[in-house]
């Protein structure tokens, strides 16, 4: 209360404001009753009682208990509040909910333990929240938990990370990794993820890759490097699995054995990978693996080229499509064994040489470089197309059916076996050649004359341009058989071909005949004949002498 009230400012020397202090000071402090008062400027303030009873609502509200209430056998014990605890021989209780307070216990354990529930889970939570708890949580690979709880997110977590190799390096170190890989790629499992982090280490065990799983190695592609150290396969690609950034050292000088070998199975992926100085294929697919695989920036060769490719393909008895691109073997070759290359192709590439099975087919090679310069490149098989392809010496068709090598490729000269090559579609820019001048029943010579010839090849079209002029050394063999003049490739197998005009020049009277060329059905020449079924020989259509022509220029089917 304040008596005087003057309402004297704050600092006042008068004895009425130091009575009401006094007065108010007293009320603040020994005040038992009232949670507050009014001070000489009539502000309502908190006694101690107010404060004390503001705290311990907070507490009491929060549920804030200070110590157990302890229970002692025979001794009745009131509970008041739902927040109180209650200890007995070390164990924690309260009372079981809902219940009316205050509740009163017996003494009795018999009776009063069904009104309680015990407390057991508050330690346990303390530990688990302490640096140390998430240790103490359990957790089975091997369980299937519910997708709303933390083992399934483990289980998600477990799927997705990368193993590290050098997780499991042995503890005095060393250079021979292989133990180390072996622990990694069992310890992700099939479907995760290992990281070949060591940059440079041997294996002398062959490397299994598990299904689906996915292997990287670290920087670009030669960031990690794998060295043979026995007469092994350096690596087993899994079905599903994708390898990248590995590069493999075959020192193929004192070992045997292949690089990445994918041995079965379906959709594998290899990026930016290497595996040179084999003593055995680089790459190899084992006969009907690896459909659905993708290739991607893979450099490789062999210590022996004329043994081994760079990639090879062992054969299909179906098809199995297989994808390459970005691919250098500039010093190795690239094989496709009986029946390979059903479905799959190759684009971006440089190499030696190609080696194809005369029973392959079906393979397309695009934008990229064949052979070393002036070296023969032989094609056999069935159906494959090129397109985008510079080889840099001769092709060769050998045991070839329906290959098309298209417009965009450079070939330089082509050569074709009519014994068992047919049905080629061949680009050929206009390259010259000899004629050879024949007839059935004679031998006639040109002397000292001239026969030119030049050819464009257009696909399944060859342009023929020959031009013959006698000499005075020429003999023109005899009259019993028409003239034939040898082509560049033989015409189709399946038809006759006729009709084509051929202009001959009697030089000495200025008088020109005109006659016609018929190719027969798979034959490399074309003979001349004249009106009424007469043939062009000697003493027809006139009597030949030095300085005569045959020109003809036309367009044939080729075999």
């Amino acid at each position: 209360m304040t008596t005087y009230a003057t309402g004297n400012p704050l600092g006042s020397k008068d004895p009425r404001d130091l009575y009401d202090n006094a007065e108010n000071f007293d009320a603040a402090m020994n005040d038992r009753v009232n949670v507050a008062w009014s001070d000489r400027f009539g502000v309502s303030r908190k006694t101690w009682f107010g404060v004390e009873q503001q705290v311990n609502d907070f507490l009491a509200n929060a549920g804030f208990e200070p110590v157990p209430l302890e229970y002692v056998d025979g001794t009745p014990l009131t509970v008041d509040r739902p927040t109180q605890l209650i200890e007995r021989d070390g164990n924690l209780y309260s009372v079981k909910l809902p219940a009316s307070f205050p509740v009163n216990l017996t003494g009795n354990w018999a009776t009063d333990e069904s009104l309680l529930v015990a407390q057991v889970d508050r330690s346990l939570r303390q530990q688990l929240r302490a640096p140390g708890g998430a240790g103490m949580m359990g957790y089975d690979p091997a369980e299937t938990y519910p997708s709303d709880t933390v083992g399934y997110e483990l289980q998600a977590l477990r799927s997705a990370r990368r193993i590290a190799i050098s997780s499991f390096w042995p503890a005095g170190g060393g250079d021979d990794g292989t133990s180390a890989c072996e622990a990694a790629i069992v310890a992700a499992g099939a479907g995760g993820e290992v990281f070949f982090d060591v940059p440079d280490f041997i294996i002398t065990r062959k490397l299994v890759q598990l299904s689906n799983q996915k292997w990287y190695g670290r920087g670009g592609q030669r960031g990690t490097t794998i060295r043979k150290g026995a007469d092994i396969d350096m690596i087993d690609v899994a079905s599903l699995g994708t390898i990248i950034d590995i590069n493999l050292e075959g020192d193929g000088q004192n070992f045997s054995g292949k690089g990445f070998r994918i041995p079965a199975g379906f959709s594998q992926t290899i990026e930016r990978c290497r595996a040179v100085n084999m003593g055995g294929e680089p790459m190899y697919f084992e006969p009907n693996a690896g459909g659905g695989a993708n290739i991607y920036t893979f450099e490789g060769y062999p210590t022996d080229t004329s043994l081994y490719a760079g990639i090879a393909i062992a054969g299909d008895t179906a098809p199995h499509p297989r994808f390459f691109r970005g691919i250098w073997l500039s010093g190795a070759n690239f094989a496709l064994g009986p029946g390979a290359g059903n479905g799959s192709s190759m684009t971006g590439f440089y190499i030696r040489e190609l080696r194809f099975d005369p029973t392959s087919t079906l393979f397309h090679l695009s934008n990229g470089r064949c052979a070393t310069l002036g070296e023969t490149t032989t094609l056999r098989g069935f159906d494959h197309t090129l397109d985008g392809v510079a080889f840099a010496g001769p092709v060769a068709l050998e045991n070839a059916q329906g290959i098309n090598i298209g417009s965009s490729c450079t070939v330089p000269s082509l050569i074709e076996n009519p014994n068992n090559s047919r049905y080629n579609s061949v680009h050929v820019q206009r390259r010259t050649y000899t004629p050879v001048w024949t007839q059935a029943t004679a031998a006639p010579s040109i002397g000292n004359g001239t026969i030119t010839g030049n050819y464009t090849r257009a696909g399944h079209e060859c342009f023929v341009n020959i031009q013959f002029v006698s000499g005075s050394t020429t003999t023109y063999g005899d009259g019993s058989s028409a003239y034939r003049f040898s082509l560049p490739f033989p015409g189709h197998i399946e038809y006759t071909q006729s009709g084509f005009p051929v202009r001959v020049s009697d030089v000495s009277s200025g008088v020109d005949f005109t006659v016609w060329g018929q190719i027969g059905a798979g034959l490399n020449y074309i003979t001349l004949f004249g009106g009424g079924g007469q043939q062009v020989r000697n003493g027809f259509p006139m009597a030949w002498a030095a300085g005569d022509i045959i020109w003809m220029r036309f367009a044939y089917d080729v075999r």
